[in-house]
């Protein structure tokens, strides 16, 4: 879904740029989050994992709702056509 909503809502410009920043944010959450999550489960909880991890996702959600931009109808059926 990322990676569709910067094709649309960036210039050609731009997009590789953005592109390039998601990469890099998803590689090192994918080196950084097994980390935390041993640290938290071995030092914290054994539900401490998985309690950062809903805290997160609700914390995302909830700024996805307020910052991403809303449909426009009429670009959307501009697009269709």
């Amino acid at each position: 879904i990322s990676t569709s909503m910067i094709s649309t809502y960036t210039t050609k410009q731009e997009r590789s740029r953005h592109m390039g920043r998601l990469s890099a944010c998803s590689t090192a959450a994918f080196i950084v989050g097994p980390s935390v999550g041993a640290y938290l489960y071995k030092n914290v909880d054994k539900k401490a994992p998985a309690l950062l991890a809903a805290i997160l996702f609700v914390l995302n959600f909830i700024l996805a709702a307020i910052l991403l931009p809303k449909k426009d109808e009429q670009k959307d059926k501009e697009f269709r056509q």
